[in-house]
């Protein structure tokens, strides 16, 4: 959920220049609808904490609509170090229709109980999730609770009170804000970064909870000693942590959703499609085998398969037609797929001949190997010795899939950023990820890695 620094991204960061002023408006211009924008099932929708009330605070004026048909602008108030948002005339409720476009996996699940049921343990399903104690990472409680910044007037609290979760700014001891925590963005492989609904708009916190580290750092894109409350979670960034949900206004840069309703996860309609027609025409036909209104990408010839996987996994357009991502990111290992030799001699292969989507195999390396040598046979490999054999090949990727830095995310703690794949300042590491540009790594400086890395 990078926010570009340039008008045309329709980035928050202007307000840097303006902080220091009572007030200040944020405008989004319009962008081209995304691929793919669903709608969504109703869902329980939390109650948000009530905006800071302070005397320091100051309000501009009431929203109105966009003129040029993008997000509509709001107002952000400032508490000293603190900034948040206004929001003041919510989205017209989304109609019965546009509800009940989206079944939920649950009710996948009632014919595709197997596939559903394993799902539910994958990255993909749980890419996004409704706070809860069950679902949320890290300490609530002190002294586990507490972010230092640079500035020592500043500090956060993560909070815990009657089941529900906040995220609370202190300046000098005095609380000036807190936010709920109402929506999750992140598996936890890594980390989680949360959002807070305003009516019907939703915000970044600046808190992540950083995993490996078991520790609270900056969100990716915040600085050392901000306290900005006011950063939008657009479609852009639901497009790939939702399955679904329903806009105020078309265009990637919107940020309010109609009646809060939001399909948590990338669950079974993000692929194959909305499930409501296919439902109603299977419950009145419970004997018609053949399914209807829904998509099986397994019919799909591999390309237009590797078009469903691209829209999150293909790396980020360029006005060329190119994209910007150079190195390894989860948004685009089918880029980094396509300049492997294994991708460009072969007419059929596709992601999930590797990988099934409904089942979480991260980390089962045998797993993959075997998938590997499905095509390629361990005699081959003249790189390691007769001893070393047998351990690479249950362990293909570790020398043909090295583990690269992650590009464009970073955390920033007290002592400065935290760069992917190497110790910070504050001692924190960043997981590499795998580089999914398959290739016969050689060095003259560098061994097959040993057995135990």
């Amino acid at each position: 959920m990078r926010v570009e620094d340039n008008e045309k991204s329709g980035n928050v960061w202007p307000w840097l220049g303006a902080i220091a002023a009572a007030a200040a408006l944020l405008w989004f211009g319009k962008n081209e609808p995304p691929a793919n924008a669903p709608t969504a099932t109703p869902r329980p929708t939390p109650a948000t904490a009530p905006l800071s009330t302070s005397p320091a605070a100051a309000t501009s004026p009431p929203n109105a609509p966009s003129p040029n048909g993008g997000a509509r602008p709001f107002a952000v108030a400032q508490d000293e170090r603190v900034a948040f948002p206004i929001i003041t005339n919510p989205s017209p409720e989304a109609t019965d229709e546009e509800k009940s476009r989206w079944v939920g996996a649950a009710v996948c699940g009632e014919c595709h109980a197997e596939n559903w049921k394993s799902a539910l343990h994958s990255a993909h399903y749980n890419t996004s999730r409704f706070a809860s104690g069950d679902s949320l990472l890290g300490d609530y409680h002190a002294p586990g609770n507490r972010m230092g910044t640079g500035d020592p007037a500043l500090s956060f609290e993560m909070l815990e009170d009657a089941g529900r979760f906040f995220q609370s700014a202190v300046q000098n001891g005095r609380e000036s804000h807190r936010a709920t925590i109402d929506l999750i963005l992140g598996s936890g492989k890594m980390a989680q970064t949360y959002a807070t609904w305003v009516k019907d708009a939703l915000f970044e916190l600046p808190v992540t909870y950083y995993t490996t580290a078991r520790s609270w750092v900056y969100s990716p894109g915040y600085m050392d000693g901000q306290a900005f409350f006011a950063r939008p979670v657009n479609s852009g960034c639901l497009d790939c942590h939702t399955t679904g949900y329903i806009p105020e206004s078309e265009g990637e840069k919107n940020h309010r959703f109609k009646s809060r309703h939001i399909v948590p996860g990338v669950t079974c309609e993000r692929c194959h499609g909305e499930g409501a027609q296919h439902v109603q025409h299977h419950r009145t036909h419970p004997t018609d085998k053949q399914a209807k209104h829904i998509l099986d990408p397994r019919k799909l010839p591999a390309a237009k398969r590797d078009m469903l996987c691209s829209q999150c996994h293909g790396g980020v357009n360029t006005e060329d037609g190119g994209t910007d991502k150079v190195g390894a990111h989860s948004n685009n290992q089918l880029q980094r797929l396509s300049l492997s030799a294994c991708f460009t001699r072969s007419e059929s292969l596709h992601c999930t001949d590797c990988h099934n989507p409904h089942r979480k195999e991260r980390g089962d390396k045998k797993l993959f190997a075997r998938r590997c040598q499905t095509c390629h046979e361990i005699d081959d490999c003249n790189a390691v010795t007769p001893d070393r054999r047998e351990h690479f090949a249950d362990n293909c990727a570790q020398c043909h899939m090295p583990r690269q830095q992650m590009v464009d995310i970073d955390f920033r703690t007290t002592t400065g950023q935290v760069v992917s794949g190497f110790t910070g300042g504050d001692g924190v590491n960043i997981p590499e990820i795998v580089d999914h540009h398959i290739r016969v790594v050689r060095s003259d400086k560098t061994a097959p890695p040993s057995p135990d890395r």
